[in-house]
């Protein structure tokens, strides 16, 4: 008897496997200055309601870009 096994069905993990990539570029539409000012803004805006807080002249700051690529 023939058994056919749905893979997608349940996945599994696969080990892990380092590379990296000399030369790579990245460009996001329209450009990332504008996607993290954007980004930014509205996560101040957020904190200052959530907490209902006076704006105190600190920020959301972006101190990191990471790309994680998969298949």
């Amino acid at each position: 008897m023939f058994i056919v096994e749905d893979y997608f069905a349940k996945p599994r993990l696969l080990k892990t496997m380092k590379a990296y990539l000399d030369g790579l570029s990245v460009t996001l539409y329209p450009n990332i200055e504008k996607f993290e000012d954007e980004l930014i803004n509205l996560l101040n805006e957020d904190r200052i309601n959530r907490d209902n807080m006076v704006a105190d002249g600190s920020s959301v700051s972006i101190t990191e870009r990471r790309l994680i690529v998969s298949h």
